[in-house]
């Protein structure tokens, strides 16, 4: 949500300043994703069919109603997974996985896992997660001296193929 915001912000002082909204470009340092980009197009799409003068009131509406909807997102938030606290499962699942968010996934999962039967993680990442999924079950079944696997990783392909 930064990075839109200062999106945002950058096309607000290009409107400001009067200038063009077809030869709007953002700052070079600021990575766009695909999402970004079309969001972006279509915004200045819609912008670009209001009249002249009403094109920056039209983009601060936009800009407070998107203030409105995250707030109310936010504030609507239910935690649907735990926050794992466990030091020591957090070192065992580093110690396989690099990516931090990767490992606090799995700490979640682990935790969410105890309270179901036969639990299934499903997921998109291959690098971090899939490829090592043997070594990280086997690594949470002797931390906690399971007997059975805490739950299965598949990958999303696995569904439909």
């Amino acid at each position: 949500m930064k990075k839109r915001k200062t999106i945002y912000m950058s096309l607000l002082s290009h409107i400001s300043n009067g200038e063009v909204l077809d030869g709007f470009s953002p700052t070079s340092d600021i990575y766009l994703s695909k999402n970004d980009k079309k969001h972006l197009k279509n915004l200045i799409k819609h912008l670009s069919k209001c009249p002249a003068e009403k094109v920056l009131s039209h983009f601060r509406l936009f800009v407070r109603l998107l203030e409105y909807r995250m707030d109310f997102a936010i504030n609507n938030l239910l935690e649907t997974t735990p926050k794992s606290s466990d030091l020591h499962v957090r070192s065992v699942i580093s110690a396989r996985i690099d990516n931090d968010s990767d490992a606090r996934i799995i700490m979640d999962v682990f935790e969410w896992s105890e309270e179901r039967n036969d639990p299934v993680f499903i997921t998109t990442d291959i690098k971090d997660i899939y490829r090592n999924r043997d070594d990280i079950i086997r690594l949470l079944r002797e931390y906690k001296f399971l007997e059975a696997d805490p739950f299965s990783i598949l990958h999303i392909r696995e569904l439909v193929a």
